[in-house]
């Protein structure tokens, strides 16, 4: 295609957020080792190869490909999250000073080219806007990162390779780049869109490209050789549509069995490999195998949310019809198979948390870590207005506790851990109004970060210096230098927007102050003020609320059906 002299300038424009050689190749790394996670994003040596180009021939064509340079600031920007991972001892826990996420600098210029991609037919054209979302999951799930991923989604649809092919003219490695990308590209989407509690985007029968298959002349050259965990994942992705689509129909208990015995059979033929169990926390593919099991024992919270709803409503019927009869743990059990697998789920999610938090494996920027944690929270609060254990006070505890340190920093995350405070609180006031008793219950000291060893001391310490140092550009300074492109130094020279000019204060509206003041008066963990009488929609009134509550899973969990008026019988 043949730019015009506006989409030039825009090229142009974002280039000059690319940092020295060093930095990048740096992120790059972490992002390729760290990032990719259960997902394929493309050839990794092809890629490296590529940026290479890209900084060392001034006659590149890729200078002026707005899909590739989106693509390489998309990898930058989820890189720059995951930098803490690679933190030498000694170093300040924030290259920031207020603590911002370092990756806005790539983010905000990226962006600016999606516009470019979009009757682009590449393959830079998914990928760009697929990493852009998984970066924007953290703190803009419900918003921009939702609308990536559909993004990526469409234009995957757009050329097809959702769709089997035999044409001989595609050679099995680009048959296999097609596979890898779309499950990958399809299998967030949709545990998102489950997670979010959003449609879904394409049919399942629409689908015929086969899950993906090792090929040892692609897998050799990934910096992290995960090809098993895609396509566990992908198969797992699969039972969750099911499990999920029974949401919005009628539910028969052959199909229930029929699904719980799916999900077992998928983690009995999970190979050891891929397993927690036989991972060491610091291995390089524990949190694959983590967020394998995560997603497992969501797709258990989902199967059985129902009938734990339905067992609470009931319950507080039957306190409503009866309020002279007092509810005390013990005798029956109050939940049925059902309801406590789901209950189950959610205590094991906090176990596995726990490890991490004794491991010192805290990720402020993982999305799938704080909607795990938090829906597994959510669940043993609710499931704690009718019954709890002795170990309760100590698992919410230390639920909360963690998903406060994941918060930190992340304004929409902060707001979404008061929603849970404030269900918490009305938890505990209908557990009293129910005339139960409450376990003595202890604490649980949070995690203190990440310290461990570092493969990549010296970048970091690049990293670090190149972001301080543009902190203290002032915005006008570096607009002003115009774009220049040298051989061996391509990037160093150019000036980037300052992170400061993307400050907290510039996301989207809901995650304002504003935001903060309606929930001023919700009432905390320690002081519980809500009243069971008050309408919660008076509580969270901002206009943006269920985004909030998609964000912690409260959305998932149909809020609406929680009972939260129970009549004080004193």
């Amino acid at each position: 295609m043949s730019l015009q002299p506006n989409e030039i300038n825009r090229i142009h424009k974002a280039s000059r957020a690319l940092p020295p050689r060093a930095v990048a190749d740096f992120l790059i790394s972490v992002c390729l080792t760290h990032a990719s996670d259960v997902f394929f994003y493309f050839d990794h040596a092809q890629f490296l190869a590529d940026v290479d180009q890209l900084y060392t021939n001034s006659a590149s064509q890729l200078r002026l490909d707005s899909g590739f340079v989106c693509l390489v600031l998309s990898v930058l920007a989820l890189g720059s999250q995951w930098t803490e991972i690679e933190r030498p001892a000694g170093f300040p826990a924030n290259v920031l000073p207020d603590g911002g996420d370092p990756g806005r600098i790539f983010y905000e210029e990226s962006r600016l080219l999606i516009p470019d991609l979009m009757d682009r037919t590449s393959l830079t054209s998914i990928q760009a806007p697929f990493i852009l979302g998984v970066y924007s999951l953290p703190d803009r799930a419900p918003g921009s990162a939702y609308s990536y991923m559909g993004l990526a989604l469409r234009k995957a649809v757009a050329l097809e390779i959702h769709q089997q092919t035999d044409d001989s003219r595609i050679s099995e490695h680009e048959k296999q780049i097609h596979r890898r990308l779309w499950w990958s590209v399809y299998s967030l989407e949709r545990t998102t869109a489950v997670k979010l509690n959003r449609p879904r985007s394409i049919d399942p029968g629409a689908i015929s490209t086969p899950l993906p298959a090792p090929l040892p002349s692609l897998d050799r050259t990934q910096a992290v050789d995960n090809i098993q965990h895609q396509i566990a994942y992908a198969d797992l992705v699969r039972i969750i549509d099911r499990v999920a689509d029974m949401g919005s129909k009628p539910r028969e208990n052959a199909q229930i069995d029929a699904l719980q015995l799916e999900l077992q059979t998928w983690k009995q033929n999970l190979p050891s490999s891929l397993t927690i169990d036989s991972l060491q926390p610091k291995e390089d593919g524990y949190r694959l195998a983590f967020h394998l099991r995560l997603n497992y024992l969501y797709a258990w919270i989902v199967l059985g949310k129902g009938s734990l709803l339905s067992t609470i409503q009931a319950q507080v019927r039957h306190h409503k019809q009866n309020s002279h009869t007092v509810v005390v743990n013990g005798g029956t059990p109050a939940f049925d198979s059902l309801a406590l697998s789901c209950v189950k789920a959610s205590k094991t999610i906090l176990h596995l948390f726990e490890h991490l938090s004794h491991n010192n494996l805290i990720f402020r920027f993982s999305f799938t870590d704080f909607q795990g944690c938090s829906i597994a929270t959510i669940v043993a609060i609710v499931a704690g207005i009718i019954e709890r254990d002795s170990e309760y006070e100590t698992r919410v505890a230390f639920g909360l506790n963690y998903l406060r340190t994941m918060a930190l920093g992340n304004l929409p995350a902060e707001v979404g851990v008061r929603f849970i405070e404030a269900l918490h609180a009305i938890s505990n006031e209908a557990f009293t109004k129910l005339g139960s008793v409450s376990s003595p219950g202890g604490k649980n000291d949070q995690g203190q970060g990440i310290q461990q060893g570092t493969r990549y001391a010296a970048g970091y310490s690049q990293w670090a210096q190149w972001v301080s140092s543009k902190a203290n550009l002032g915005t006008e300074q570096q607009r002003s230098v115009p774009f220049e492109v040298s051989d061996s130094n391509f990037g160093s020279a150019m000036p980037t927007t300052t992170i400061a000019e993307f400050s907290e204060n510039d996301l989207p509206k809901w995650t304002g102050s504003e935001a903060h003041q309606d929930l001023s008066n919700a009432g905390t963990v320690d002081s519980p003020q809500l009243s069971l009488d008050v309408d919660p929609q008076m509580i969270w009134s901002h206009d943006d609320q269920m985004a909030l509550m998609g964000l912690t899973g409260l959305d998932m969990l149909e809020f609406e059906a929680i009972p939260l008026h129970v009549n004080n019988p004193y």
